[in-house]
């Protein structure tokens, strides 16, 4: 048994851990032996030994990881109920109410009288889904519905006459979007120049549309009218609520206004056609699931709708269903990449300091359905395998900034200069700094670049004679606060015989290790040289944070696209040769080991002659000739061929890749979610000193916080519970102080956002 496998309890008491089995022994004697996996077992184990007096809680709880808490709440079920009581409860409702009888008639009474499901569910304490269920038996229609309260509607000149038969076929057609709204220079001179800051961009109060419904509890008019066509978008409604979930979502609204969302989807889809849920509901809603961490719309099933739907001011949140329906109608508008464009824009605008340096990496999708995609190396999982790349641009602070889609796996270096054209058309004649991995590597490349007026930074990719040590020196700078010390040298190298001139900043690491950087900037300290080129790992993290966070690389669905035919591929046929190659040189090696094996160990071979072994080792000298001459043969083949042919006669036909405007519309929205986070993070900065390593922690702790919604004054006043520690809990309300200061509107109403914390 290794040292590793044991656990002391105390100086009585030890655990054995073997591959699938813990034993317990007292004094060498086993007095348990049970699956480790047997959570039960354990919590026998632990009352077992806490109560014979063996070893104390504090023993227990660091034997087995857990709480001393727990202990004493497993010895209180022994008490009461017996070991039995220790086994896990079964979760979930304990058994439905049935409605029936009279209580039937009540249901039906009331829904004729025009309430929601919800209010007849709370005012008989029942549940809404057995409401549901019973006007569902008994052959209640909404058609009825529809016609009782368009007509009191009508006679209150709420609205117009509505048609129930056309009110029914609406919502099934598909409607055109309204046209889009160009943008204009004044608009956009509008914008503040400022730094990054929450509440940087001021708007103007939004006018209020018209809502049937006093109740906020209570919509059923005002989807009434949605489902008669004469309602684009709820109007949020608030109303007193205690205990709220996830009420600290709201803390992101003020960021989420100043980035534009809104506006600019009014600006580019115009209209989703007439719906309860809107435009603007909907760009909320995938906004809050990002925020909140809900990384798919099935796990809305998770969340109780009612408690979504009081952060978006309704009654209740959308259904699945209803998400996905309406991401599939904003899809079919083909519009996601100008919405990408439009919120970029304004980004720059916004942030002129941040666009000095653009950092430029692939991040892979990988793929495990059955359709035919190209193949591309998956970098954290080290193998080949079929996927999407897409190509992202995060400004110097690592935060998002424009994301392009490759077609069949294009290679950074083909992609470069068309990434690069549209991140002119967006940030105008101003000069930056590109930087970028080894695979961007190619001094062609380099000097395209620097006719398109950026600045290049790069490592320097090949075997290199390393410099002295002697020549290195020691150079300190101050960046961003922090000093940073580097043994550096510096000269400048040529490529293209001469007629591409860079600089290359080499450091001296550990164990005489080197790192060349190569770069255009002759002006930079080499220091900032060093520093800026190691800030891209700020977008490798950002990946990795976006992957667990995010979900930025799960499926949003699984439709494909044809890619076109003339598309330049990888020729397959030249891949399948150089297997071949790889394959023969394995078999060489073998033979010519096995063969200077032989000669070693043959004892005529220390005779003058050495016949006897050139006769007896016949065989594995004419293999050993085969195998040299099959190599040339096939590298003969290899240049035959070329290394890029059309898709069409690469897969015949059969290449496609996946379907990006759905993926494309949600990474944007992600994309706005991830900036609107990072803002927050920068504004408690001066109130949090380790707002560096744990500030998005925190962030997002208080956006999973609960609090308490209210109307005051023309207000919604969110107050906050505390969190778990003072100094968050001082930070968490120097924040609401913050946004209070930007003085922002809830979208869609006249209601200024008041942040405080609970006493």
């Amino acid at each position: 048994m290794n040292d590793i496998d044991r656990i002391y309890v105390n100086e009585h008491v030890f655990i054995n851990i073997n591959e699938n089995f813990r034993t317990i022994k007292l004094y060498g004697i086993p007095i348990l032996y049970y699956h480790k996996e047997d959570k039960v077992a354990d919590r026998v184990a632990m009352v077992t030994l806490v109560e014979t007096g063996v070893a104390k809680a504090k023993e227990v709880s660091e034997a087995f990881s857990v709480h001393r808490a727990t202990i004493f709440r497993c010895q209180k079920k022994v008490a009461e109920g017996g070991i039995g009581s220790l086994a896990d409860e079964k979760r979930g409702p304990r058994g439905g109410k049935k409605i029936k009888g009279e209580l039937e008639k009540v249901v039906k009474r009331l829904k004729s009288k025009g309430l929601s499901n919800a209010a007849i569910a709370q005012r008989l304490g029942l549940s809404q889904t057995g409401v549901q269920k019973a006007l569902i038996r008994i052959g209640y229609k909404a058609k009825e519905k529809i016609a009782r309260q368009a007509s009191l509607l009508r006679e209150e000149g709420g609205c117009p006459d509505v048609n129930v038969k056309e009110a029914e076929k609406k919502p099934i057609e598909i409607l055109k979007p309204k046209e889009s709204i160009p943008d204009s220079k004044s608009e956009l001179e509008l914008q503040s120049d400022n730094e990054e800051g929450i509440g940087a961009v001021r708007k103007e109060p939004t006018a209020v549309e018209y809502s049937g419904d006093s109740d906020p509890r209570d919509r059923s008019i005002d989807r009434v009218l949605a489902l008669a066509g004469l309602l684009d978008d709820a109007v949020p409604k608030f109303c007193e609520r205690a205990e709220v979930v996830f009420a600290g979502f709201l803390l992101a609204i003020p960021a989420l206004v100043s980035s534009g969302v809104f506006e600019v989807a009014q600006k580019v889809y115009g209209s989703i056609g007439p719906a309860f849920y809107g435009l603007r509901t909907t760009m909320l809603v995938f906004l809050m699931m990002a925020i909140l961490r809900i990384k798919r719309p099935e796990q809305m099933k998770q969340e109780s709708p009612e408690s979504l739907g009081f952060l978006l001011g309704l009654d209740r949140s959308p259904e699945v269903k209803t998400l996905r329906r309406k991401l599939t109608r904003l899809a079919g508008y083909g519009k996601a990449y100008e919405f990408l464009k439009r919120l970029t824009r304004l980004r720059i605008k916004q942030q002129r300091g941040a666009i000095g340096y653009l950092y430029i990496d692939g991040f892979v999708r990988a793929y495990h359905g059955t359709r035919k995609l190209s193949k591309v190396f998956v970098s954290r999982r080290r193998l080949a395998m079929p996927g999407v790349t897409d190509y992202w641009i995060n400004d110097k602070n690592g935060d998002p900034l424009f994301v392009v889609t490759s077609e069949a796996n294009v290679c950074l270096t083909k992609m470069m200069i068309p990434v690069l054209n549209e991140i002119r058309n967006l940030i105008g004649k101003r000069r930056a700094t590109v930087v970028f991995d080894r695979g961007g590597w190619s001094p062609k490349l380099f000097k395209e670049i620097l006719s398109l007026d950026f600045d290049i930074m790069t490592y320097r990719k090949g075997k290199i004679r390393k410099i002295p040590k002697k020549e290195f020196t020691e150079h300190s700078l101050k960046i961003d606060g922090k000093s940073f010390t580097y043994h550096l040298h510096e000269k400048a190298v040529r490529f293209l015989r001469g007629k591409l001139r860079l600089r290359q900043v080499t450091r001296l690491r550990e164990e005489n290790r080197q790192t060349q950087i190569l770069t255009s900037r002759w002006d930079l300290a080499p220091v900032k040289v060093v520093y800026r080129m190691f800030n891209r790992w700020r977008q490798e993290n950002f990946f990795k944070y976006m992957s667990a966070e995010y979900a930025l690389d799960a499926l949003v669905d699984y439709n494909c696209e044809t890619v076109a035919p003339d598309l330049q591929v990888p020729n397959p046929v030249r891949r399948k040769v150089a297997k071949e190659i790889r394959e023969a040189k394995r078999e060489l090696a073998k033979c010519e080991q096995s063969y200077g094996a032989e000669a070693f160990d043959e004892k005529e071979c220390l005779s003058s002659s050495g016949k006897g072994f050139k006769t007896i080792r016949t065989e594995l000298a004419e293999k050993l000739k085969e195998c040299r001459e099959r190599i040339i043969r096939l590298k003969q083949k290899q240049r035959s061929l070329h290394r890029q042919v059309p898709a069409k006669e690469a897969y015949n036909g059969e290449l496609v890749r996946l379907s990006s405007e759905r993926k494309l519309l949600t990474d944007v929205l992600k994309m706005t979610a991830y900036q609107a986070e990072s803002a927050l993070v920068n504004a408690i900065k001066p109130y949090y000193s380790r707002a560096d390593e744990e500030g998005r922690k925190l962030i997002v702790a208080a956006f999973h916080d609960s609090g308490t919604l209210e109307v005051k004054d023309g207000k919604l006043v969110v107050s906050l519970d505390m969190l778990s520690s003072p100094n968050r809990t001082k930070a968490l309300a120097a924040l609401c102080k913050e946004l209070n200061n930007t003085e922002v509107q809830f979208p869609g109403t006249d209601l200024l956002i008041e942040y405080r914390i609970k006493d």
